[in-house]
């Protein structure tokens, strides 16, 4: 099959934007092209990257019994660690790792969640928690996580995330509708904080038959908003003036998104025999990092973008630091040309000796594992890339 040319992607795309107010020119004016080219790679090793390795523990009390991390928030004062399925609750940490407190209120009463639904920033001092049972979002101070307000939520569905200046974005499965008469078509709405629509963008590829998600759909670097449809290989940046096209992916071979597909069966048996954009994505000052699979349940690349020399670089083959074990599920921080993963102690306790023989530029390992037992809080890890790449 012969890849798409990236001007038929152009066209739908405008297809898709075409009731809105939206150029489509402009759109895609000033995209970049991310080039991965798994026919004649040249891989290179993380060591080219990193710089070096930090950890921080996270403090364990009766309070703080974080069960699995889903997301992470770097706000101004405090860390916010997102548990929707165990705990669920958002617990608040400060920089030091010291356990502030936890919003966890449980209920169908006021100032209570019934579905931890996405957490998301209103402000550097403000974390929000969407509650899609409720049809509510609840505001707390990030620093003591004392209740705020509450608003109602839209009809669109979907994740949430504020833009800035009464702006929102909408990430939506099945009902991105413009008005009551238009049918579901659009990934994305933005609206206003009264939630009047002012554009859609992307295509929503979901079905009955085709209720299948890839990796997360709003992302979140410093004040700018990206998002990324399923399926498609673009990358959006929302901001409260407009929308644009950041990032565009062109895989140098056929790759799961060249053909048509109506169900998720028919999707793992594509992504069982070509590569595919996963739909994760992590943004730095200097770089774009893009998680691409060679195949389903075959090793997985990570494409990595250098803003100023415009060059993709493709990185893999053996791990130059063994702490490149956790990188299966990168976060993004607010902070330069670093981003974060997690371990938890029971992973780290297993792989101690080796880590001992083995640790490459990250020296302070007595201090990782000083006092550490298999019932302690996960620990984060921070990746810090060098400003620029040694080829």
């Amino acid at each position: 099959m012969k890849k798409l040319p990236v001007i038929l992607i152009f066209l739908a795309m405008a297809a898709s934007c075409s009731r809105s107010s939206i150029n489509e020119r402009e759109l895609f004016a000033n995209a970049d092209t991310i080039t991965v080219d798994f026919d004649n790679p040249t891989i290179y090793e993380w060591s080219s990257f990193v710089d070096s390795i930090s950890f921080l523990k996270l403090q364990t009390t009766d309070k703080s019994i974080i069960g699995q991390i889903d997301d992470i928030l770097f706000m101004d004062s405090a860390i916010v660690i997102v548990d929707k399925r165990i705990a669920q609750a958002v617990f608040l940490f400060d920089y030091n790792g010291r356990y502030k407190t936890k919003l966890s209120h449980m209920g169908n009463g006021p100032k209570e969640y019934l579905n931890l639904t996405y957490v998301f920033k209103m402000s550097d001092s403000v974390v929000a928690i969407q509650d899609r049972k409720k049809r509510k979002v609840m505001c707390f101070n990030a620093n003591d996580g004392s209740f705020l307000n509450e608003f109602d939520l839209p009809q669109f569905g979907g994740d949430i995330e504020y833009v800035g200046d009464n702006t929102f974005v909408h990430s939506v499965r099945g009902v991105g509708r413009i008005d009551r008469s238009t049918k579901g078509e659009y990934a994305y709405v933005v609206s206003d904080n009264n939630y009047n629509v002012k554009y859609g963008v992307g295509i929503d590829t979901y079905s009955k038959n085709n209720n299948y998600g890839q990796g997360k759909y709003l992302y979140r670097y410093n004040d700018t908003i990206y998002g990324i449809p399923n399926f498609e290989k673009i990358v959006y940046q929302f901001t409260p003036d407009g929308v644009k096209v950041k990032y565009l992916l062109d895989i140098v071979s056929d790759d799961v998104m060249d053909f048509k597909y109506n169900s998720v069966e028919e999707i793992f048996k594509l992504e069982k025999q070509y590569p595919f954009f996963m739909g994760e994505f992590i943004e730095m000052d200097n770089y774009s990092i893009f998680r691409i699979a060679q195949k389903r349940y075959d090793k997985c690349a990570f494409a990595i973008y250098d803003h100023k020399t415009k060059i993709t670089y493709m990185l893999g083959g053996p791990h130059s630091h063994p702490f490149m074990t956790f990188l299966y599920k990168p976060y993004l921080t607010d902070s330069g040309n670093s981003f974060a993963t997690s371990a938890t102690p029971v992973e780290l306790l297993i792989c101690k000796d080796y880590f001992y023989k083995n640790s490459g530029p990250m020296k302070d390992l007595d201090a990782l594992y000083n006092d550490m037992k298999v019932d302690d809080n996960p620990v984060l890890f921070f990746y810090h890339l060098k400003d620029k790449i040694v080829e």
